[in-house]
């Protein structure tokens, strides 16, 4: 399966045993910052926030673009694959 993101081809391999996983928490501990101060800038709720560094949900790529743009690193960094 292929996706094309920002001129990019993507191949994504469907397995049973693939997680997303994420640094959310380590980079908004970086930048010294609360769940619920990250939550009041993006507009969202602080559980939200919570249930995405916890692995509970996965956000929306379009969310996942404005903590991004919010914290000035790359989705790469924010997300990996993991078993």
């Amino acid at each position: 399966m292929y996706y094309q993101i920002c001129g990019y081809y993507v191949i994504i391999k469907k397995r049973k045993d693939m997680f997303m996983c994420n640094n959310i928490s380590q980079i908004r501990r970086r930048a010294r910052i609360t769940q619920r101060q990250l939550a009041e800038a993006l507009n969202v709720s602080q559980q939200y926030i919570s249930d995405i560094e916890n692995g509970k949900t996965v956000p929306s790529l379009k969310f996942a673009f404005d903590m991004k743009i919010f914290f000035n690193t790359t989705i790469e960094e924010m997300f990996y694959i993991c078993d």
